[in-house]
């Protein structure tokens, strides 16, 4: 996630692994949104504009998680949500 750009809007989609509460392993497909604060307005509307279509384009996805700092894109609920 270090890697994400601090002005640039980006789509994700991962598979995200994790083990329940009795030791099995799972998975889960996550939709990641990323939209700094330092993104300019013409990013935030294009990236807002274009979430919901990719969002119905996509199948199987478990989750969706925003985030506008590194610290908003914590994986630790995957295996609740």
């Amino acid at each position: 996630m270090a890697e994400l750009p601090q002005d640039e809007a980006r789509y994700a989609v991962t598979h995200i692994g994790y083990t329940t509460e009795d030791g099995g392993q799972r998975t889960k497909l996550v939709f990641v949104t990323w939209i700094p604060r330092d993104s300019s307005v013409k990013t935030k509307m294009l990236h807002a504009s274009s979430l919901a279509p990719l969002k119905q384009a996509l199948n199987g996805v478990s989750i969706a998680l925003q985030g506008h700092t590194l610290a908003d894109l914590q994986f630790d609920d995957v295996s609740t949500g």
